[in-house]
């Protein structure tokens, strides 16, 4: 039998692996972690947030140089501050 993934599993996920996604495939991309994580508390907008917010960090003009080293906090705090807002009127 499979285990669920941990909260810490989905975090390395959304921090390290999505920034290496393009965007267009990011829901795809949640949509098949969610499936194989098997775990009920999985939050789609949340997990789809920190994805967005780790690429954009990851890949804005304004991004570290060295972004493997900073801190996952830090990671996530480029992307909110370069990343675009997306929301609606």
């Amino acid at each position: 039998m499979a285990q669920m993934f941990s909260r810490k599993d989905l975090q390395w996920f959304a921090t390290q692996i999505a920034p290496m996604i393009y965007p267009q495939d990011m829901e795809e991309f949640a949509k098949v972690v969610k499936a194989k994580s098997r775990n009920s508390r999985f939050n789609m907008d949340l997990f789809m947030e920190v994805c967005k917010l780790s690429w954009q960090g990851r890949n804005s003009p304004h991004a570290q140089t060295d972004w493997l080293s900073i801190e996952l906090k830090q990671q996530y705090q480029e992307g909110r501050n370069h990343g675009t807002n997306e929301t609606a009127a």
